[in-house]
Protein backbone atom coordinates (compact mmCIF):
# COMPACT_ATOMS: atom_id res chain seq x y z
CA UNK A 1 0.00 0.00 0.00
CA UNK A 2 0.95 3.20 -0.95
CA UNK A 3 -0.02 5.14 2.43
CA UNK A 4 -1.67 7.71 0.42
CA UNK A 5 -4.08 9.67 2.75
CA UNK A 6 -6.40 12.46 1.85
CA UNK A 7 -8.43 14.41 4.02
CA UNK A 8 -12.29 14.26 4.29
CA UNK A 9 -12.22 17.79 2.03
CA UNK A 10 -9.65 16.82 -0.29
CA UNK A 11 -12.57 13.65 -1.18
CA UNK A 12 -14.97 16.35 -1.39
CA UNK A 13 -13.08 18.73 -3.33
CA UNK A 14 -12.40 15.93 -5.40
CA UNK A 15 -15.84 14.74 -5.93
CA UNK A 16 -16.61 17.81 -7.68
CA UNK A 17 -14.33 17.19 -10.39
CA UNK A 18 -15.87 17.05 -13.57
CA UNK A 19 -15.56 14.15 -16.06
CA UNK A 20 -13.74 12.16 -13.62
CA UNK A 21 -13.59 8.80 -15.57
CA UNK A 22 -12.93 7.82 -19.45
CA UNK A 23 -15.49 6.00 -21.08
CA UNK A 24 -13.54 3.20 -22.20
CA UNK A 25 -16.45 1.67 -24.43
CA UNK A 26 -17.47 5.19 -26.13
CA UNK A 27 -17.07 5.51 -30.07
CA UNK A 28 -13.98 3.84 -31.11
CA UNK A 29 -13.25 6.61 -33.78
CA UNK A 30 -13.10 9.19 -30.92
CA UNK A 31 -11.52 7.85 -27.61
CA UNK A 32 -8.02 8.52 -28.88
CA UNK A 33 -9.39 12.35 -29.07
CA UNK A 34 -11.40 11.95 -25.55
CA UNK A 35 -8.70 10.57 -23.82
CA UNK A 36 -6.35 13.19 -24.48
CA UNK A 37 -8.72 16.09 -23.24
CA UNK A 38 -9.14 14.11 -19.94
CA UNK A 39 -5.21 13.34 -19.58
CA UNK A 40 -4.87 17.06 -19.85
CA UNK A 41 -7.55 18.04 -17.80
CA UNK A 42 -5.87 15.34 -15.32
CA UNK A 43 -2.36 17.37 -15.49
CA UNK A 44 -3.71 20.41 -14.68
CA UNK A 45 -5.73 18.75 -11.62
CA UNK A 46 -2.88 17.08 -10.33
CA UNK A 47 -0.58 19.93 -11.01
CA UNK A 48 -2.92 22.35 -9.11
CA UNK A 49 -2.85 19.74 -6.18
CA UNK A 50 0.48 20.29 -5.82
CA UNK A 51 1.62 16.37 -7.45
CA UNK A 52 4.25 18.16 -9.85
CA UNK A 53 6.87 15.69 -10.91
CA UNK A 54 10.19 16.37 -9.74
CA UNK A 55 13.10 14.02 -10.27
CA UNK A 56 13.86 13.70 -5.91
CA UNK A 57 9.79 13.43 -5.06
CA UNK A 58 9.07 9.91 -5.28
CA UNK A 59 5.65 10.09 -3.09
CA UNK A 60 4.96 12.94 -5.66
CA UNK A 61 5.23 10.38 -8.96
CA UNK A 62 3.34 7.66 -6.57
CA UNK A 63 0.64 9.62 -5.42
CA UNK A 64 0.49 11.15 -9.25
CA UNK A 65 -0.12 7.77 -10.61
CA UNK A 66 -2.30 6.11 -7.75
CA UNK A 67 -4.67 9.69 -8.63
CA UNK A 68 -4.45 8.91 -12.43
CA UNK A 69 -5.87 5.01 -12.39
CA UNK A 70 -8.22 6.03 -9.80
CA UNK A 71 -10.02 9.09 -11.62
CA UNK A 72 -9.56 7.36 -15.10
CA UNK A 73 -11.97 4.56 -13.28
CA UNK A 74 -12.25 1.21 -13.07
CA UNK A 75 -12.46 0.01 -16.71
CA UNK A 76 -9.25 1.46 -17.71
CA UNK A 77 -7.70 0.04 -14.87
CA UNK A 78 -8.47 -3.08 -15.68
CA UNK A 79 -6.89 -2.72 -18.90
CA UNK A 80 -3.65 -0.57 -17.47
CA UNK A 81 -3.19 -3.74 -15.40
CA UNK A 82 -2.83 -6.34 -18.33
CA UNK A 83 -0.19 -4.06 -20.32
CA UNK A 84 3.24 -5.58 -19.76
CA UNK A 85 5.95 -3.26 -18.44
CA UNK A 86 3.73 -0.50 -16.91
CA UNK A 87 6.50 -0.10 -13.98
CA UNK A 88 6.19 -0.04 -10.46
CA UNK A 89 4.34 2.51 -8.10
CA UNK A 90 6.50 5.45 -8.74
CA UNK A 91 6.62 4.89 -12.07
CA UNK A 92 4.30 7.76 -13.12
CA UNK A 93 5.73 8.91 -16.80
CA UNK A 94 5.01 5.37 -17.61
CA UNK A 95 2.14 4.25 -16.93
CA UNK A 96 0.76 7.68 -18.24
CA UNK A 97 2.91 6.31 -22.02
CA UNK A 98 1.29 3.01 -21.28
CA UNK A 99 -1.64 4.47 -21.37
CA UNK A 100 -1.86 6.96 -24.24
Amino acid sequence: MLGIRFSEDEFQRFGNWRNSTIDVNSDPSSVGTEWKRWLRSFQLYADGKGLIIVPDKDDNKAQRRALLLHCAGSDVQDIFYVLPNTGGAKDYQKAEVHMT
